[in-house]
């Protein structure tokens, strides 16, 4: 199967899916400015997202609430 007018098959298209990186979204962005402990979480949450990326690829969206 092929994309109409383009050389792009499935094939490459799912193979771009599952490399690609996530889209890390946060929740409450002027949380994140004003409190503290908010920011610390969101933080933490990203460096696991970072330190375990391999395991993320693929990932359209992950949110930090």
């Amino acid at each position: 199967m092929t994309i109409a007018g383009t050389r792009i098959t499935l094939y490459d298209v799912m193979d771009y899916v599952t490399t690609s990186f996530p889209v890390v979204t946060i929740g409450d962005a002027d949380r994140v400015l004003n409190d503290p402990d908010y920011r610390d979480l969101c933080v933490n949450r990203i460096l696991e997202i970072v330190l375990d990326i391999e395991n993320y690829m693929g990932t359209r969206r992950i949110f930090i609430l």
